[in-house]
């Protein structure tokens, strides 16, 4: 499950909890913080009208991740622009893997890159570049690496092939809750809408096949589907020669 931009204490509760219900159907027990899963308000150099607490700020950020970790496996956490507040602030780098730990978040594999490679051919990041055109940074950075890209930073989503039309291109969105985020509510400007999202990725054989998530989804017919694929998964498994057992033959009593 792949998700960004959860800026906590800011994140959607109902939305992630929605996105967890789906995965746990499908199976999924990787989890992928995708870069701003803390906003770090109380460090920013932006003036805003909240009383900055710094303190209470990093409890509730505290409480929000052990929540959202609780029930995968594994979750890996990688770079973005609002966990560097932190360095900012003191004017001196801080890992993610510091960061992490400040915040008392343990069993979390950290990266300080901006992005994480899942298998050969997928790649979600946190890149420098935004755009008012859904999936176009993505698409860019597609052809660029070769690779399928998952993009967040953005705050928009968005699905396309990139322009060699060789991958697939997603802006995914954010778990945030746009109506909580400040800087979107008290001052209007022409960049798009915030949209929330996620994606997913399910492994079949040898190959990842996305599984994208907005405010359109249909939660229980996702989770529906999810625990018929596990279903069938099952049979197949039980089924294939691999896991088939060679019946025992009675041996035949011998008489003097």
């Amino acid at each position: 499950l792949c998700l960004g931009d959860a800026q906590i204490p800011y994140h959607d509760a109902g939305f992630i909890n929605h996105l967890k219900e789906v995965a746990f159907a499908w199976g999924v027990k990787h989890c992928l913080w995708v870069g701003d899963m803390v906003d770090l308000d109380s460090l920013s150099i932006f003036m805003t009208q909240r009383t900055k607490d710094l303190e209470q700020e990093l409890i509730e950020d505290q409480t929000a991740l052990e929540g959202l970790k609780a029930g995968f496996e594994r979750v890996t956490w990688c770079a973005g622009n609002h966990e560097d507040r932190a360095s900012r602030a003191i004017g001196n780098f801080i890992g993610i893997g510091r960061l992490a730990k400040l915040l008392g978040i343990d069993g979390v594999q950290t990266t300080n890159y901006y992005f994480i490679e899942i298998g050969y051919d997928w790649l979600a990041t946190h890149p420098k570049n935004t755009s008012r055109i859904p999936a176009r940074v993505s698409s860019l950075l597609a052809d660029k690496f070769g690779k399928n890209v998952i993009s967040f930073h953005g705050h928009l989503t968005g699905v396309s092939q990139s322009l060699n039309g060789k991958y697939l291109a997603i802006d995914a969105g954010i778990v945030a809750d746009p109506q909580r985020i400040e800087y979107n509510m008290v001052r209007q400007g022409t960049y798009p809408a915030m949209t929330q999202g996620a994606v997913m990725l399910i492994k079949d054989e040898d190959r990842f096949y996305p599984h994208v998530y907005n405010r359109f989804t249909q939660w229980e017919t996702e989770v529906r589907m999810g625990e018929e694929w596990l279903k069938s998964k099952s049979r197949l498994s039980r089924n294939s020669p691999a896991t088939k057992r060679t019946p025992k033959v009675a041996k035949k009593s011998r008489t003097g």
